[in-house]
């Protein structure tokens, strides 16, 4: 069928099209089992950039919350589970590194992506010294963004005891 099948415009047509293909995506997204959405909590205290990445990750197809300060953070992450936290390390309130060592602390089940422009080796070593599970350097590119978010929600939340058979 056609814009000119229907009598409409050709820009009526294609408005059309892109909102039968949001509708189409949101319906996918809405029939998905709630326990395989990714959850992303966005910790950035700039706030056109902490948006922009929490806009692209739910193009993604990801549930992501966004706060602009580690006091924020701490608060969103003590009511809900987070598959993982881009962290930036250099916020208002409670400083990144701080947000990143109780989260080490509380053995949280959450994996950490610090997204900084602290660049240094010793900087890097350091954040991921507190608990960090990866490190991405700002610039960066958003497909590794996504990425690196992807790969970390696969690892599972605690290392799994072994199985020891008894010998006999």
């Amino acid at each position: 069928m056609s814009a000119a099948d229907t009598g409409l415009t050709p820009v009526t047509w294609q408005c059309l099209a892109q909102v039968s293909s949001l509708a189409l995506l949101a319906g996918r997204l809405s029939q998905r089992d709630p326990e395989q959405i990714m959850r992303v909590l966005v910790v950035e205290d700039f706030e056109v950039l902490a948006e922009a990445i929490g806009t692209g990750l739910r193009r993604e197809g990801m549930a992501v919350d966004v706060v602009l300060d580690g006091n924020a953070a701490l608060e969103h992450l003590a009511v809900t589970r987070y598959d993982v936290v881009v962290l930036d390390r250099d916020l208002p309130g409670v400083h990144g590194d701080e947000v990143c060592r109780r989260l080490a602390a509380e053995r949280s089940p959450s994996r950490i992506l610090m997204l900084t422009a602290a660049s240094t080796v010793k900087e890097r070593v350091d954040g991921l010294g507190l608990g960090a599970d990866d490190y991405l350097l700002k610039p960066f590119d958003f497909a590794e963004l996504t990425a690196r978010v992807r790969a970390l929600a696969r690892r599972s939340a605690a290392p799994l005891p072994p199985r020891w058979k008894a010998v006999m």
